[in-house]
């Protein structure tokens, strides 16, 4: 009798527990604000529930299709990924995330001391070897776990490496008997540029806005970016600024300050900027470099009206000059 009242208190537990998440996952979306770009390429992402998993190939992000029974009830509405490198939103986290089986196929880099972690011998590993990146704004942490047969000898080896490399080990033996959990991680700060941001490569002029009206100067001109300067060569000058963007921001920013000729104005811009595949559209406005406050407010649309001094310019990826991912 004692027996069967515990089935029924545990099952009651367990069936409130099951509706306490699913209410929190479907209304997750409305406490969050669903994210725009990829915090990694810049480029425009799309709902989760409108990518398909392809089974017949490895699971693009295993955060998000990880081939179970349940599939992932944490990437649930208002959650998105990028499509083109595959990080994805959790909206019920509110956190970035990418796990694969291969530590090379990341667009940030994998830590090394992650990706060269030693292994135990093939035959004694029990489930997935798991690399993930977890990104919060100007952090990402790197990490790898799996399964493995308990093997002392190993494990004592596994443990000189992390404090050699500085890494956090966490290990956890015979929860399944005779084998052992182990997770390693390491924390780095991320670098908003001097690292591929999506950008990168030329982008010709299509067309253009300033202050309301359709403006035809720019068109033809080409903007060249490495990982943190661009050079604008329109056909009468040629122009370097230095840049900064901010993806966590929604519109994702981008600040510009003159790098030739900085005391001819306009010395800066700020403003904000989408990239759709090979199409990149800035909404910018010129800014004092010394005092930027004391000018036009920073664009939150990509629209531009009379007396506003704002500059729309639309681009597409120039043919000829790849991107350098």
């Amino acid at each position: 009798m004692k027996s069967a009242n515990v089935v029924r208190v545990i099952t009651g537990v367990t069936v409130f527990g099951l509706i306490a998440f699913a209410v929190i996952w479907f209304f997750s979306p409305i406490w969050s604000a669903e994210p725009q770009v990829c915090p990694v390429c810049g480029g425009t992402v799309v709902a989760v529930e409108k990518v398909k998993d392809d089974v017949s190939k490895p699971s693009r992000n295993l955060d998000v299709w990880n081939r179970s029974s349940c599939g992932n009830p944490l990437f649930g509405p208002g959650s998105t990924i990028c499509p083109h490198d595959s990080y994805a939103y959790s909206a019920f986290l509110e956190k970035w995330g990418l796990s694969l089986e291969d530590p090379k196929g990341f667009a940030l880099e994998m830590d090394g001391r992650i990706r060269d972690l030693p292994l135990p011998d093939k035959g004694k590993i029990r489930s997935l070897v798991v690399y993930s990146q977890r990104i919060d704004i100007d952090v990402v942490v790197h990490s790898v776990l799996f399964w493995c047969d308990t093997d002392q000898r190993y494990l004592d080896r596994l443990d000189e490496y992390a404090k050699h490399a500085g890494i956090s080990l966490k290990i956890e033996r015979e929860r399944i008997p005779g084998q052992t959990y182990v997770k390693a991680e390491v924390e780095t700060k991320r670098k908003q540029n001097g690292t591929p941001n999506g950008l990168e490569g030329t982008w010709t002029v299509v067309a253009g806005e300033q202050s309301g009206v359709p403006d035809k100067s720019d068109i033809g001109s080409h903007w060249a970016f490495t990982a943190d300067k661009i050079v604008m060569e329109p056909s009468h000058y040629r122009t370097e600024f230095s840049y900064h963007i901010d993806t966590s921001k929604k519109p994702a920013e981008i600040d510009l300050k003159k790098l030739t000729d900085p005391n001819f104005p306009p010395g800066a811009w700020i403003g904000i900027y989408t990239m759709d595949k090979d199409v990149l559209r800035i909404c910018a406005v010129p800014v004092t470099v010394e005092k930027p406050e004391m000018d036009w407010p920073r664009p939150t649309t990509f629209q531009t009206k009379q007396g506003d001094w704002r500059f729309l310019w639309v681009m597409k990826r120039a043919k000829t000059v790849s991107a350098e991912r």
